[in-house]
């Protein structure tokens, strides 16, 4: 996931700018810091539970089973299949257990599975970045 923009709130400006900018250089990344009210920030996010930030992302890229397959640099792959979860945080918390445990990609179904929503990604603790994202059509044709 690659971060875009980076909102955070006036209040406290100083302090605040100089925390996110002291990030930004520090882990040499490309996003632009953007000061708003937090009304604007309750607005942005159509929500007051952002904690004085909003982070605007790039969609998660999902690969298909099949090509992840033929591009693997190993033999061996740990993939975790997951059939008709829809909970957003029960997935979210998979995937971070998942990467834990050294899985090498998570795989869900096209339908009846939860997209990237907030909760999902905020179960997963920000591991949803660092492991393999699938998606299979129909569980029994693609094993």
């Amino acid at each position: 996931m690659a971060f875009d923009d980076l909102i955070s709130p006036l209040k406290n400006k100083g302090f605040i700018f100089d925390y996110w900018n002291n990030f930004v250089i520090s882990n040499n990344v490309n996003i632009k810091i953007v000061l708003l009210e937090t009304f604007e920030l309750n607005n942005i996010s159509n929500s007051n539970n952002h904690q004085g930030v909003v982070v605007f992302a790039s969609k998660i890229i999902k690969k298909k089973l099949s090509e992840y397959l033929k591009n693997l640099s190993s033999k061996k792959s740990r993939i975790l299949i997951l059939d008709q979860l829809t909970d957003p945080q029960n997935v979210g918390s998979i995937i971070r257990s998942a990467f834990a445990f050294n899985f090498d990609a998570v795989c869900l179904l096209k339908n009846n599975s939860p997209v990237e929503t907030p909760s999902l990604i905020k179960a997963s603790a920000g591991e949803i970045d660092n492991i393999q994202f699938l998606a299979i059509g129909n569980l029994v044709q693609e094993i």
